[in-house]
């Protein structure tokens, strides 16, 4: 198998440069518009032959992705070959993917002997066949990246090397509520936004180092990081102050040189007074306090979204989400964080990467507020859809800039 390729891309995703949209008109799909937060994964993949459409020039990208679909791409972007007409699997036998499913059979498990090509894919499996398609020595895996999820148990024994080896490289991350739901399915956007970030474009994907850059899925067009290194953006701080209605004051520092966009929306945010007389909305003891999003009677903060400054979206930003720290809160779209902030109450590195931290807690008695919030009962309003949320409200009186 042909991991080489895959391999150096793997160690350079995390300095990825981005492209522009406009870069990308050449292949496009009726319903993947412009403004699509895959486009730039969808496009290229599909310029590159890695993925393909409808005869109705439909992508289809909220289907979900059968597991013939994931071989054929894992097959292609990979570099495996596939002049193979072996019949592996019982299920195989005329299908139309078989030549890319023997190429990568060994990063698969069949089940029984049938490789069921048009189930969905599950986050586990696709985890598992990335890792192994790698060609990553799993025993050296570090299996507390996947104890910091609280549905750890779901993911099966055999395969939770391969997990921890995936979250700890940065070819997959849980999700915002501390899960990684193994069994979930992928959309078609999900599993093309996947491999490109893993891989980059054909023509950065032949990367040799750490230093050289991969393409990654946000669209944006900026074609390099705007954001300091470690070395020097702690020497420039904004200084800000989160008050609550029972006194309690949290003290932060900002770090403008890290992620310009994300301090400049935050302070913009408080000054304008929008994040008065909002809540804590949303409390884990263990993992973080995230708030600034909904006021008491939970309506939405009205705020434009920013940029996401963090590595998978093509910025530098090496603040690691360790206690304390502040990051911006957003959905699946790596551009869609507006007002919603979280602070860690423990450490979560599975978040690096992903999420633009820009700040942090700035003295201990701070920290013991931020424990203190991380305690309260909590519990579920259904009608919102919205879990985790404190019985008694965390109000936010006012955030003040100095």
């Amino acid at each position: 198998m042909k991991r080489t390729r895959f391999i150096a891309a793997v160690m350079s995703v995390l300095t990825a440069i981005m492209f522009s949209q406009a870069a990308f008109a050449a292949q496009s799909f009726g319903d993947v518009p412009s403004e699509h937060w895959a486009i730039e994964s969808i496009t290229k993949m599909a310029e590159e032959g890695v993925l393909s459409g409808y005869t109705d020039n439909t992508f289809r990208p909220d289907n979900d992705v059968t597991r013939a679909e994931w071989a054929k791409m894992l097959a292609l972007k990979g570099g495996f070959a596939t002049d193979n007409d072996s019949v592996y699997f019982d299920d195989m036998q005329n299908h139309w993917a078989n030549e890319y499913v023997n190429a990568v059979a060994d990063c698969f498990e069949g089940n029984g002997g049938e490789f069921n090509p048009d189930s969905p894919a599950l986050r586990e499996d696709v985890a598992v066949s990335m890792v192994k398609a790698a060609g990553y020595d799993v025993s050296a895996a570090d299996i507390s990246y996947i104890d910091a999820f609280t549905d750890a148990d779901d993911i099966s024994d055999e395969n939770a090397q391969y997990i921890a080896l995936a979250v700890e490289t940065g070819l997959i991350t849980g999700f915002e509520d501390s899960t990684f739901r193994p069994s979930a399915t992928l959309t078609r956007a999900e599993a093309a936004t996947l491999l490109y970030r893993a891989y980059g474009s054909a023509e950065t994907s032949d990367a040799s180092s750490p230093d050289t850059a991969a393409g990654t899925s946000s669209g944006a067009s900026s074609s390099s990081s705007s954001s300091a290194s470690s070395d020097d953006y702690t020497s420039n701080v904004i200084n800000a102050m989160i008050e609550l209605s029972n006194g309690d004051k949290i003290n932060l520092e900002l770090y403008p040189d890290l992620a310009p966009i994300t301090v400049a929306n935050f302070v913009s945010l408080a000054e304008e007074g929008k994040y008065d007389g909002t809540i804590f909305h949303r409390v884990i003891e263990g993992f973080m306090i995230q708030g600034g999003g909904y006021d008491l009677g939970f309506d939405a903060v009205d705020a434009d979204n920013i940029i996401g400054e963090f590595s998978s979206n093509g910025y530098d930003n090496d603040l690691s989400h360790t206690r304390g720290v502040i990051s911006m809160a957003r959905a699946q779209d790596y551009d869609s964080a507006s007002s919603q902030f979280f602070i860690m109450h423990q450490d979560a590195l599975y978040l690096d990467g992903e999420y633009a931290a820009f700040g942090r807690v700035s003295d201990d008695e701070s920290l013991a507020v931020v424990d203190k919030i991380a305690a309260v009962s909590t519990g579920v309003i259904e009608e919102l859809g919205l879990s985790d949320v404190p019985v008694s409200p965390v109000l936010i009186t006012t955030i003040t800039i100095e």
